[in-house]
């Protein structure tokens, strides 16, 4: 039995929204499997193929995270057409941010088994470096970091807000 995207996608948000409600009272262990879960009990429910379901999910996160990444490199060409950075500030920063993706991707488990602090004070020195790499190069955090720099979840540095 297919479903169309029309119907897969409501149910998907409805999952998520059911599922953030209910976070209080989930298990560490139960938060670990998440995605997967939720994966397993939409294809259960609406009897279809878990693969298919996954792969779906998969390409909504991938098409969103290119979406996000084209506006981000367009954000920063405004930014070297303002002359606010160079052009190779601009290639050193997405060398950066897809060095800081690799990275997050090989530590992801390792994140996980730290307790709240642990990840409070992983952020904090993390964070740190990335200001140090920043100053050294002469590049603006606001830049790096991008939509939620000082302009905050819906400013940075492309919007006019928070400069």
């Amino acid at each position: 039995m297919k479903f169309s995207k029309q119907l897969i996608v409501p149910a998907v948000a409805l999952g998520a929204i059911v599922s953030l409600a209910g976070a209080s009272t989930v298990s560490a262990e139960e938060a670990d499997q998440g995605p997967e879960r939720m994966i397993e009990r939409l294809a259960e429910r609406f009897s279809l193929n878990q693969d298919e379901v996954r792969s779906f999910f998969e390409g909504e996160r991938e098409a969103r995270q290119a979406k996000r990444q084209a506006a981000f490199e367009e954000r920063l060409s405004g930014a070297v057409s303002e002359g606010k950075i160079s052009e190779s500030q601009k290639q050193l920063i997405l060398e950066k941010r897809e060095e800081l993706r690799a990275e997050r991707e090989a530590n992801r488990e390792s994140y996980r088994d730290m307790d709240r602090d642990e990840r409070r004070e992983a952020r904090k020195s993390r964070r740190a470096e990335l200001q140090a790499w920043a100053e050294e190069n002469g590049i603006d955090m606001r830049y790096l970091v991008g939509r939620h720099g000082k302009g905050g979840p819906h400013g940075g540095f492309g919007s006019g807000q928070g400069a």
